[in-house]
């Protein structure tokens, strides 16, 4: 498994109500399939938190492209999995969005400019579909993605095994 995004603690955090979404996008170092988005946060009062992957649109997030399950988490800050599944293309940026039942906290350093959005006036657990950024900062907030490489199918040692079990069927 590899990972983009950023993978240490920023030595920043701010906060935000049930009703914002943020994001922070990354690029996709090479195809492959993301297994899931860790972000490092707490909640104020331990609920339940969900991400989404949005497409990017000029350096912007735009449409949903996967949204997670509903996680729980609690108020000590740590980092927290959310399992989700998303085919990615390699040099494409994507944005790693997440959402809460409760005001939410996150990590960051200095990152790029509009490389942070954010989305008011939400309704939990319901993201914006399209993504209605409300602003923008130059923050590197504490998310990557898992993801397996290559473009997926049988592994040769799988094939193999098939095709000689049905090679044996068929010649009896």
């Amino acid at each position: 498994m590899a990972t983009f995004g950023k993978t240490d603690i920023g030595g920043s955090s701010d906060s935000n109500t049930s009703a914002v979404c943020y994001a922070c996008k990354f690029t996709a170092p090479e195809d492959g399939t993301i297994t899931k988005v860790t972000w490092y946060t707490r909640l104020n009062v331990a609920g339940n938190s969900k991400v989404a992957i949005y497409s990017d649109d000029a350096g912007d997030p735009k449409n949903i492209l996967a949204v997670s399950d509903e996680v729980a988490v609690g108020t000590v800050a740590g980092w927290v999995d959310f399992p989700i599944s998303l085919g990615i293309t390699s040099g494409v940026k994507y944005w790693f969005a997440k959402m809460a039942s409760q005001s939410h906290h996150y990590w960051y350093d200095a990152g790029d400019v509009n490389q942070w959005a954010g989305d008011a006036g939400l309704t939990y657990p319901n993201f914006n579909d399209p993504f209605d950024v409300d602003a923008n900062q130059a923050y590197e907030v504490s998310v990557y993605a898992t993801y397996t490489t290559g473009g997926g199918g049988l592994t040769i040692p799988v094939a193999m095994h098939h095709y000689n079990r049905i090679n044996k069927i068929i010649r009896g």
